[in-house]
């Protein structure tokens, strides 16, 4: 269990990162429409690259496959 603490700490601040980036672009009154939808969007897809790259890290992890820098 402690293996996976590591990788669920840093998703997570990803997350909570990214997602606050979107939030406050949305809520800004100085952009318009699409420059909300545009700022908003990205930080969206980058949380969820962060949440399939912190899936697979712990995959990999119950795998067996613990130190990622052994493969190359």
């Amino acid at each position: 269990m402690r293996k996976y603490i590591a990788p669920i700490i840093i998703g997570l601040i990803m997350i909570l990162y990214f997602s606050t980036i979107g939030i406050m672009a949305l809520f800004s009154s100085d952009l318009n429409l699409v420059e909300k939808l545009l700022i908003t969007f990205i930080p969206l897809c980058l949380s969820c690259i962060s949440i399939y790259v912190m899936l697979q890290r712990i995959k990999e992890i119950k795998g067996g496959e613990e130190d990622d820098a052994r493969k190359y």
